[in-house]
């Protein structure tokens, strides 16, 4: 979702790391039970990723983009996506 609309209230862990772009990647973790929260990328800060676990209702979402299916195991079946990638894809600005 656009970072600019983004609010979230509570305490949160970050981790950081580098992503194999080279961005700098901090996905947030709740503080009190670890579940991942929301990510965002050096490499595009305009945008903060939602895991569909923190949504009281992910049915209601349909998914945009399945990524690192290469590194799936294999009995995950993927939901249908507008894009499906092996790896994270380049931006077309790098």
């Amino acid at each position: 979702m656009p970072a600019e609309h983004f609010a979230f209230s509570g305490e949160v862990h970050p981790f950081r790391r580098t992503a194999e772009s080279g961005a700098k990647v901090t996905t947030s973790h709740c503080a009190r039970c670890g579940a991942r929260m929301f990510a965002q990328s050096s490499g595009n800060n305009t945008h903060v990723n939602i895991f569909a676990t923190t949504l009281d209702d992910p049915s209601a979402f349909k998914a945009v983009s399945n990524v690192y299916l290469s590194e799936a195991a294999p009995w995950i079946d993927p939901p249908p996506a507008r894009f499906n990638f092996q790896k994270m894809p380049v931006r077309p600005d790098e």
